[in-house]
C-alpha cells in the first residue's frame, strides 16, 4: 500500500543503484546497490544489496559516506486504507 519516489545525487553516491524494497525477505532487486524501506515503528531501512565492498557500518562511519554528504530525499506515500 505504499508508493515511494526519491532523489540523489548519483555521481555523489558514486553512480550507486538505490532502489525501495517493501520487504527484506524478497529476493535481491537485480543491479541494486543499496535498498531502503520502510519498517516498523515509523523509520527507514537502510542497506546493502549486491555490494562486495566491506561492511555496511564501516561506510556509514567514514566522514565520506554520501549518507552524510550528499543525503537522499525520500518521500513516502502511504495508503491506510489498504
Amino acid at each position: 500500500a505504499a508508493t515511494v519516489a526519491f532523489s540523489y545525487d548519483v555521481e555523489k553516491w558514486n553512480g550507486a543503484n538505490i532502489v525501495y524494497k517493501a520487504d527484506p525477505a524478497l529476493p535481491k532487486i537485480p543491479d541494486a546497490d543499496f535498498s531502503f524501506r520502510f519498517g516498523n515503528g515509523w523509520r527507514i531501512v537502510f542497506g546493502f544489496e549486491g555490494r562486495r565492498d566491506g561492511e555496511l557500518t564501516e561506510w556509514i562511519s567514514s566522514p565520506d559516506c554520501p549518507l552524510k554528504t550528499a543525503p537522499i530525499t525520500i518521500t513516502l506515500t502511504y495508503d491506510f486504507t489498504k
